[in-house]
C-alpha cells in the first residue's frame, strides 16, 4: 500500500501562504487571475492532483497546462484574459500599420500652438489647456515638465 503524503501549504510569489481553503469555489461562473493563480500554485506545490483540479473544476489538462507556462513566462498577467476576437482585431490592425485605442487628445497642430503659448511665459498653463479644449492633466501628459520641457 502506498501512502502519498501532502503538503498542508505552499508559498505563493508574493510569499504569500495558499491552502486548499484558497482554492477557488467549485461552482464559479467568472474566472479571474487571482482564482487561475491559487490553482497552478495549490497544484505546482503539491497540495493537491492536477487531475483531481481538472475533476473538480471541469478542466482540461491541456488548459491547466496553459495556465501554469502563462504563470511561468508572463506572471499574473499572463493569466488575465482578453477576448480572442478582440485580441485577434488587435493583432490584424497592428499587422495593417493601424493604430488601435483612443486618438490622442493632442494633434500635431494643437502640440505646436502650445509649444508656441508655452513661450510666454504671462500665460497660464491652465489657460493654454482651456484655449486647447483639454485637460490640465492631459497638457501635463503630453508635456510633462510643463515650461521647462518646451525650453
Amino acid at each position: 500500500m502506498v501512502t502519498t503524503l501532502r503538503l498542508k501549504q505552499v508559498r505563493g510569489p508574493n510569499g504569500r501562504y495558499f491552502t486548499l481553503a484558497d482554492l477557488p469555489p467549485i461552482n464559479l461562473k467568472r474566472w479571474y487571475a487571482s482564482h487561475k493563480v491559487s490553482i497552478v500554485l495549490t497544484v505546482r506545490g503539491g497540495l493537491i492532483t492536477a487531475d483531481e483540479i481538472c475533476r473538480r473544476y471541469h478542466l482540461s489538462l491541456e488548459e491547466l497546462t496553459l495556465w501554469e507556462n502563462a504563470l511561468t513566462s508572463d506572471g499574473v498577467d499572463g493569466l488575465r484574459s482578453t477576448p480572442p476576437r478582440q485580441a485577434s482585431g488587435h493583432q490584424t490592425e497592428k499587422d495593417r500599420g493601424r493604430a488601435i485605442g483612443r486618438k490622442p487628445s493632442l494633434s500635431g497642430e494643437h502640440r505646436q500652438i502650445a509649444q508656441d503659448l508655452l513661450s510666454d511665459p504671462a500665460i497660464p498653463i491652465a489657460e493654454i489647456a482651456k484655449r486647447l479644449n483639454i485637460s490640465k492633466q492631459s497638457f501635463y501628459r503630453h508635456f510633462p515638465g510643463g515650461r521647462r520641457a518646451v525650453g
